[in-house]
């Protein structure tokens, strides 16, 4: 992110940051559009959908990619922070990742949470959503279709309420200890019938016309309530605080023919809290990068 970038968006996050009853104030404020004119979406329409009556679609997938070298992302990780705590927008059930790229590194402080892996997947919804290889924190992205700047929780809310909009095949997640191995873990997902609002369709059904072929299936290991006090670069002298890190990312290729995959063994690290930690997948297209359906479970105790 160049440092006039920066500065655009410093101005909205100080505000956010210095408002009290910090959860309505997210809620209410109405941050300008000409604050963000590349916000741009992958083939979705520009006016806010309504919720299905009896949606069941499955949680809303929000991605934010973000650094502790950049002192703009605070505010949005408290955003993200507040969507894990309560979970859903307007009644919409919501997972969220956080993501942290490693570009900032190179500013004097490295981020403990940060992989080139993030980068690489930031600059692939760069290509898929705005046809360019711009990229900048903090950047949220809702079901693989929509970005914005990460602390504008309006912009958020009208993205979830489109993806619940979509047709969406929804998921069913279950993940179990492998054999005797405490630390290692095993999820599977498979597709789930939902109610509809014109039938009920089948797993079957929903697997031959979403083209489950095209689309690759992910496992992430998630860890919330961490916190890092920064020592240098932007952020120098405050702790900052996370919710839904990403430790492990793990893709699969497309659903069986029964509609069902699984992610192998994952070996979870020592130092990570099992109370802490949740697994999420999702089916993502590979050309596209839309997400079709995403799940949540928690992990097994130790």
């Amino acid at each position: 992110m160049s440092d006039r970038n920066r500065r655009r968006y410093l101005l909205p996050a100080l505000l956010v940051a210095a408002g009290v009853g910090l959860g309505l104030i997210f809620w209410q404020q109405d941050f300008s559009e000409a604050a963000e004119p590349n916000a741009r979406s992958n083939g979705v329409e520009t006016t806010p959908g309504a919720r299905p009556e009896d949606y069941d679609g499955g949680p809303i997938l929000i991605e934010l990619f973000t650094s502790q070298g950049c002192s703009s992302c605070p505010p949005a990780d408290r955003v993200l922070s507040l969507l894990r705590q309560t979970g859903q927008i307007d009644g919409i059930p919501v997972v969220t990742l956080s993501e942290h790229v490693d570009y900032w590194n190179r500013l004097g402080w490295t981020d403990p949470y940060s992989d080139a892996l993030f980068s690489d997947r930031q600059a692939a919804y760069a290509r898929a959503i705005n046809r360019s290889n711009s990229m900048y924190t903090p950047q949220m992205v809702v079901d693989g279709r929509e970005e914005f700047v990460g602390h504008n929780l309006r912009r958020a809310t009208e993205a979830v309420r489109r993806a619940a909009a979509r047709p969406r095949v929804p998921l069913e997640l279950m993940v179990r200890q492998a054999g005797d191995n405490p630390g290692v873990i095993i999820a599977s997902v498979r597709v789930r019938p939902v109610n509809s609002n014109h039938s009920e369709i089948s797993a079957s059904a929903q697997y031959k016309n979403a083209a489950l072929t095209s689309a690759d299936v992910l496992f992430a290991i998630s860890e919330d309530q961490l916190a890092e006090q920064v020592r240098r670069g932007e952020n120098a002298g405050h702790t900052l605080r996370h919710d839904g890190v990403i430790r492990r990312l793990v893709r699969r290729g497309p659903l069986s023919a029964t509609g069902v995959v699984e992610s192998g063994e994952i070996k979870l690290d020592s130092q990570w809290r099992p109370a802490h930690l949740r697994v999420v997948a999702w089916r993502e297209q590979r050309d596209t990068r839309a997400v079709l359906g995403a799940a949540t479970a928690g992990v097994p105790a130790r």
